[in-house]
């Protein structure tokens, strides 16, 4: 059948674009009874539909305060230590989506994209939210009080990767055809997936975070030496500071970075189509 040009009898009558759909909020959580869940909180982006993340965490937060407040607690402290881990948690989810629709027409950036997406998602949050660490205050503070604990760096790291994803975009230029990467060949991606099931006892889930960020580090070096090698002609096996890969910076930043891990190389290099 032949539509009609849109908006012309039974063509396309309608196609809803919603400007400034992302927002934030100031505040989230008062020790004054009130709180801010699902869109009328933090929203981010429809792709991957983070919504339904934000909605778990800020009813899992807001639930536990209610109970608290309800069993005579003072929740001042809660509150706001509960408001501190959204709000973070939002800023550091924005770079997966800021400018990243325009990375949407290169195969070989959005290959790398959405499996690193996948892998700090199943990583680190998952993990988290499987085992009610977010409302365990001890944990949360081991995990985001200072500049260098395991929640703030997972925060650069995740930046820097997203900031290079669109430095790259100038770069790859090749078109891909008739290529298809099974996640479950990929080992890291696949054991990321099957342990958020596991429970962990209180001690050791931050022992679980270190050792997958340490994973995520090594991922996000071997990527690096794979791009850098195609555009910049560096040496495959060059040491990589994760948290310093950028195409144009200074490789001295990398002297006392991290040697090539073969298992990871490997699994990264399936995802890798040029030749």
């Amino acid at each position: 059948k032949n539509l009609k040009p849109w908006g012309d009898g039974d063509g396309l009558m309608d196609f809803r674009v919603l400007n400034h759909f992302a927002h934030e909020t100031e505040r989230a959580f008062s020790e004054e009874r009130w709180g801010v869940v699902g869109e009328a909180g933090a929203f981010l982006d429809p792709y991957y539909s983070p919504g339904s993340d934000f909605i778990a965490m800020s009813n899992t937060w807001l639930s536990d305060l209610i109970l608290r407040d309800i069993n005579g607690e003072d929740i001042s402290l809660r509150a706001d230590v509960y408001e501190q881990a959204y709000l973070s948690h939002v800023q550091n989810w924005i770079p997966i989506y800021q400018n990243k629709y325009l990375l949407m027409g290169n195969t070989q950036i959005m290959v790398m994209k959405i499996f690193w997406d996948w892998a700090i998602y199943w990583a680190i949050p998952c993990v988290l939210f499987t085992n009610k660490a977010f409302t365990d205050l001890k944990i949360m503070k081991e995990l985001f009080s200072s500049p260098d604990s395991l929640g703030r760096k997972f925060g650069r790291l995740n930046k820097t990767m997203q900031d290079f994803f669109l430095e790259w975009l100038p770069y790859d230029n090749q078109l891909v055809e008739n290529k298809f990467i099974d996640p479950y060949d990929v080992e890291y991606l696949c054991k990321f997936q099957k342990e958020i099931i596991l429970q962990h006892e209180a001690k050791k889930i931050v022992e679980q975070i270190d050792t997958n960020m340490q994973i995520l580090e090594k991922v996000a070096a071997a990527i690096f030496r794979l791009v850098s090698t195609q555009v910049k002609g560096t040496n495959s096996d060059m040491k990589v500071e994760p948290y310093s890969i950028s195409l144009d910076g200074d490789l001295s930043k990398h002297e006392n970075g991290m040697l090539p891990d073969a298992a990871i190389a490997n699994d990264v290099k399936k995802m890798w189509f040029y030749k």
